[in-house]
């Protein structure tokens, strides 16, 4: 962001008189977390943290969140394309306010004053989606191995997956997940040569360009239209269902849970796939395929937090695409076909992405189809 950065709640002060709320006392007064009986207030902002990396943000501090919150009670004319990276804290207050409605309550209530309460909500928030992202990491990548034999991706009679413990020798050095972490615009299936001199570093892997898991059957099958099969990965969908529906739905061609205990998507009342929740997946699977033996939001040439844009910004597209996308990803995981829908008009640009790179060969794409770009990626729940 380049915009002038919003005051913190430590340089707030409250109105001279006025009483402190506690934290409990702005979740007794607004509305508990989703799912939650108000029986049960301890529990807090924890339950609303444990979901913002999957459907709001897995790397802005909640904090941050906070202070646009605090920001945006002075906007008059919010901002209108998702697209545009220096509009990103705005659209992921946005998306946080959609599950934890009660934090723009707070906001609104003591009109961004109430620093104490601030502070416990942030560290709520953060402890939290912390917590379970690092679980969502440990998971898949223990099943990785197991997801990709099912898909058929390890052959029969090869060497199996290495195991998470051994996670240097995966990436770009094992030849089962350098395929599939190849950008797709290359085409390595085609010429395996590619291969060869990434490892001899003579490429560059970058977030501009999309690995070869992000496609159906695992590769770009029209260079002319990038779009075609993008985010229809097997091993996509598959880590997906690990987070959202069960381990075990990961495990089986029909993804269908083999356990009587509820998923995520149940717990959490979560119905629809989001381009979040789906860029989520996404960031997970692409650790769990790299050699890198902990999580950094950049690996080598390649930037985490840049890829998970680029894919939750695919759909700001207002044309058939985004529709269709999210419809198949509904169908494909919750069985039904209610789908994301933008609501705002914003410009979308791609001028400050490498010429030739799948990010900009997209967008140059879409304006060919005189595509008009929406925004807002709304959190659907239950």
């Amino acid at each position: 962001m380049t915009d002038t950065p919003a005051p913190t709640p430590a340089q707030l002060t409250p109105a001279q008189g006025e009483k402190h709320k506690t934290l409990n006392d702005v979740i007794e007064e607004t509305q508990t977390p989703t799912g939650c009986s108000k029986k049960k207030p301890k529990l807090g902002y924890r339950h609303f943290g444990r979901v913002m990396a999957w459907l709001v943000d897995p790397f802005t501090a909640p904090m941050n969140l906070i202070n646009e919150g605090i920001k945006t009670l002075d906007i008059e004319d919010p901002p209108k394309n998702e697209a545009d990276p220096e509009t990103h804290l705005y659209w992921s207050f946005q998306a946080l306010i959609k599950v934890a409605p009660s934090l723009q309550a707070a906001i609104n209530d003591t009109e961004g004053t109430n620093v104490d309460a601030f502070i416990d909500i942030n560290n709520q928030l953060k402890k939290a989606r912390l917590s379970g992202h690092s679980d969502d990491t440990n998971k898949i990548k223990a099943a990785i191995g197991d997801i990709l034999q099912v898909l058929n991706l390890i052959k029969p009679g090869n060497p199996p997956f290495p195991m998470a413990t051994l996670k240097s020798t995966c990436g770009f050095v094992n030849d089962v997940s350098a395929l599939l972490l190849t950008p797709a615009l290359w085409q390595a299936h085609l010429n395996p040569n590619i291969i060869e001199e990434v490892r001899r570093m003579e490429h560059e892997i970058t977030a501009d360009d999309f690995p070869a898991f992000m496609y159906e059957n695992n590769q770009c099958a029209n260079p002319d239209d990038l779009k075609v099969g993008l985010c229809r990965g097997p091993l996509l969908v598959h880590v997906f269902r690990h987070l959202w529906l069960a381990p075990s739905a990961a495990l089986n061609a029909e993804g269908t849970p083999k356990t009587c205990k509820k998923g995520n998507a149940v717990v959490y009342h979560v119905t629809t796939a989001t381009p979040c929740s789906i860029a989520y997946a996404a960031i997970q699977t692409r650790f769990a395929l790299s050699n890198a033996t902990t999580w950094s939001d950049v690996d080598g040439t390649f930037d985490v937090q840049a890829f998970y844009w680029n894919t939750v910004e695919l759909f700001t597209d207002g044309g058939d695409w985004a529709h269709e996308m999210l419809a198949w990803w509904n169908k494909t995981i919750f069985r039904s076909r209610a789908g994301h829908q933008p609501t705002a008009e914003g410009v979308q640009t791609a001028s400050d992405k490498p010429a030739g790179s799948s990010i900009s060969k997209i967008a140059q794409q879409r304006a060919d189809k005189g595509c008009t770009v929406l925004a807002a990626s709304v959190v659907n729940t239950a």
